[in-house]
């Protein structure tokens, strides 16, 4: 078990007289946290539709007693809590997320935009042993100050009811991780199934994954040129020149995305598009060197249909156990979450939010101008989808 004098090892020499006071802090913030992932009501609630456990901030202000500031216009307070048994030890877990990283955080549209880790409230999670190497995770995600303005009207309601960054989405992002971690590292692998060349392919599908999230939404960590004046309001156009960066080929790369709402429930849709006789591929299918690598993966907050052409020469190199870092790869793609968040069930019945996204290089010329054909030509496309 790790406590909060752990923290005083990240801290420089130089920041020794505030060891006192950051200690205080972080007893009192962990103090704090272990109780609200304790109690249950009056400080927890039930939301209206029943999907999630929700705070009630006159209970917490009433048991955690402080100052209490005037909120900014357009800004609120953010919290929840839940609960999950994830396919991982718990002290390989704890290693895991002590890990000291900055966050920011991301919903799979270009229509929300990023949101940085800054915390006022005492955030995080307990990690309780359970039998069979498992862990029960109970994870409270509290944020205060948090800025809505600048959310389209589509994802207004996904937000505010905590469904896109609060708890019950990082104890699904967490739960499935550990399932492809487990899945990675299992050694009751098939007879005739190749180990090591099975693990580099998920490290490659996973690597495609970061790659075609990276450009959705305006982050600060990956380089993008947003392209205006070309057409659709709503579908974003960027380019980036690539430039020795061994995981995509070099020259220009121009992504499109767009997302939009569809009278279909969202397990309908990701069933649809997870199955490749739904796409046409005869692009590929008719080179006899093109092959397509396909990451599929759904939990009750989102679900991700991501596809990439690759060489048949790269995909049997990977298979052979070869580093999948050093090969190039432009991932397209399906992100679904439920609109209307957890309003009954949601993979069942509603209306899902698209979101729909090409990678095309255009020029294998870094220096090249972009043609305007090339831009037309990507939102095209994504029109035809909307249709």
């Amino acid at each position: 078990m790790y406590g909060a004098g752990d923290l005083l090892r990240s801290i420089s020499a130089s920041s020794e007289a505030d060891k006192p006071m950051i200690l205080e802090l972080a007893v009192a913030a962990m103090d704090e946290l272990i109780r609200m992932a304790q109690m249950v009501e009056p400080l927890w609630m039930t939301s209206l539709d029943g999907s999630t456990t929700v705070l009630n901030e006159d209970e917490y202000i009433r048991t955690f007693p402080r100052e209490v500031r005037p909120k900014q216009n357009g800004f609120k307070t953010e919290a929840s809590r839940e609960s999950a048994v994830v396919i991982m030890n718990h002290m390989k877990l704890v290693e895991i997320l002590m890990d000291v990283m900055t966050a920011e955080f991301q919903v799979p549209s270009p229509l929300v935009p990023t949101r940085e880790s800054y915390y006022v409230r005492p955030s995080g999670c307990l990690i309780q042993e359970m039998p069979n190497g498992n862990s029960k995770v109970t994870w409270v995600e509290h944020a205060d100050e948090v800025d809505e303005r600048g959310i389209h009207h589509l994802y207004k309601q996904l937000v505010s009811s905590g469904h896109a960054f609060g708890a019950k989405r990082w104890v699904a992002t967490l739960d499935r991780q550990c399932e492809r971690l487990a899945s990675a590292m299992a050694s009751n692998i098939p007879t005739g199934d190749v180990g090591e060349g099975t693990k580099s392919v998920l490290k490659w599908a996973e690597r495609m994954v970061i790659s075609f999230c990276a450009g959705l939404s305006a982050s600060t960590t990956h380089t993008w040129t947003t392209m205006s004046g070309i057409g659709v309001d709503d579908v974003r156009v960027m380019t980036r020149k690539c430039v020795d960066d061994l995981g995509r080929p070099a020259g220009i790369v121009l992504r499109a995305a767009a997302s939009f709402c569809l009278p279909v429930p969202p397990k309908r849709v990701f069933e649809f598009l997870r199955n490749e006789k739904s796409r046409s591929e005869s692009a590929y299918s008719s080179k006899s060197n093109m092959m397509i690598l396909q990451e599929s993966c759904t939990d009750p907050t989102t679900s991700f249909v991501i596809y990439a052409p690759v060489n048949i020469v790269h995909m049997k190199a990977v298979l052979n156990g070869s580093d999948p870092d050093h090969v190039p790869v432009l991932p397209s793609g399906f992100a679904i979450l439920p609109d209307r968040a957890g309003i009954g069930d949601s993979s069942s019945g509603g209306s899902s939010l698209l979101t729909v996204a090409f990678q095309l290089l255009i020029d294998s010329d870094p220096t090249a101008k972009l043609s305007r054909q090339s831009q037309r030509l990507t939102i095209l496309l994504i029109a035809l989808l909307r249709r």
